[in-house]
């Protein structure tokens, strides 16, 4: 990028994306209006109060997929261009390949479509889980190209399968060990709530609006072992360990499952709730199931969330 570009892109807020494995920078008004899928196929929707900004689809293929089919099927079906309409109306963007190339990236095109407006359009292949991505941005004012999608293509990155995974939307970033799967999510104003299920454990993410109100006239503590506890039955629960930066720990006595007892079978959870005064916001953290992988992880969970809603993810 030029030296002016490059002022601007630093004049603008940015903040972090991670979903699926994927994870990269966009200016902090770019919120996420659509989200779908599974880690092997979904779709993430990203855009302002006056359009679509980003879309971003993925999917998982097979060795005899080809990146030049998976592209002509995108020209055709997505953007209703033949093979040589194409060549007329895309121009290659060989700079935006290469920044995509540095980022680990393998099977990279990008070009941009000469339609109303511009827009900017790539497919890349992960090296390491060998799904296809494709990467649309609609274009604005001149220079768009140079201040916006050259940094988001920078960082664009997908996760190593073996450390922990970044996860962040709509200001909430954290970290699950890697290899975890998302269950399911709701992503409702003032609550956002992502459950993970990973070798033994189930970890559940979540940031509430409106603390104080939230908590009433209850402390931190008999405020979470309300919210912790099971509908049908009450389980108790006693204070935890020494509470992670400034938070407050509930943790479940370790019990035996079924009659049967090896070592991996005796279960346990552990709940962690932090307030935000001066966000007035709760973020809270459960881990449930095998006990003897809970301590291994609980630490670096508590470690992970991030209070900047700029920096919404580590790593």
């Amino acid at each position: 990028m030029s030296g002016t570009s490059t002022e601007v892109a630093d004049a603008i807020e940015w903040s972090r994306i991670a979903w699926q494995g994927l994870r990269f920078s966009v200016p902090s008004d770019w919120n996420p209006l659509e989200v779908s899928g599974s880690r092997k196929r979904g779709a993430l929707r990203l855009g302002d109060l006056h359009h679509t900004t980003m879309q971003i689809d993925w999917r998982a293929a097979g060795r005899r997929h080809r990146a030049d089919r998976v592209w002509k099927r995108y020209l055709k079906r997505q953007l209703g261009l033949k093979p040589r309409n194409a060549v007329d109306r895309m121009t290659d963007r060989p700079a935006l390949v290469e920044r995509l190339h540095d980022g680990g990236w393998v099977d990279v095109t990008a070009a941009r479509l000469d339609d109303r407006g511009g827009s900017i359009h790539a497919l890349v292949r992960g090296s390491g889980s060998r799904r296809f991505v494709l990467i649309r941005v609609p274009l604005g004012a001149e220079g768009d190209e140079a201040q916006v999608v050259s940094r988001i293509f920078t960082g664009l990155r997908e996760s190593e399968p073996d450390r922990p995974e970044n996860w962040s939307l709509y200001g909430f970033g954290f970290q699950v060990p890697g290899g975890s799967r998302l269950n399911h999510w709701r992503l409702r104003a003032g609550h956002l709530e992502l459950n993970f299920q990973c070798r033994g454990l189930r970890i559940v993410w979540q940031r509430i609006a409106l603390a104080k109100r939230t908590l009433g006239d209850r402390s931190l503590a008999a405020w979470l072992e309300q919210h912790t506890a099971p509908k049908k039955r009450r389980i108790a629960w006693r204070p935890g360990p020494a509470a992670p930066r400034d938070g407050c720990v509930l943790e479940r006595p370790a019990r035996w499952f079924g009659r049967l007892r090896p070592a991996s079978w005796l279960t346990a959870g552990r709940a962690v709730a932090w307030h935000l005064t001066d966000a007035d916001q709760l973020v809270v953290l459960t881990i449930d199931g095998q006990a003897q992988r809970m301590e291994s992880v609980f630490a670096m969970l508590c470690e992970s969330w991030s209070r900047d809603p700029r920096a919404t993810a580590t790593g």
